[in-house]
């Protein structure tokens, strides 16, 4: 089981795993650090007013013991900026 793994089809019958996953169960905050969670699924993109950029990844996430909805931004910056 790969978390944050993503298929995709082009016909919705004949499926293909990505090679890179979407998310991991890795979380970076804001302020630094970092903290590796048991569990991080049921992903949930908030978008923009006009519906055509993703604004954030909304997961829930779990240290074994107890659940939280954790929020991350999506950086819309191109490589190098």
């Amino acid at each position: 089981l790969r978390n944050g793994a993503h298929a995709f089809s082009r016909d919705g019958i004949s499926w293909t795993w990505s090679p890179s996953v979407a998310y991991t169960t890795q979380v970076a905050w804001a302020g630094g650090g970092s903290t590796h969670f048991a569990r991080r699924e049921r992903p949930a993109l908030l978008l923009d007013p006009t519906w055509r950029v993703p604004l954030a990844l909304f997961t829930a996430v779990s240290n074994g013991t107890r659940q939280w909805l954790h929020a991350q931004p999506i950086s819309q910056a191109g490589p190098g900026e």
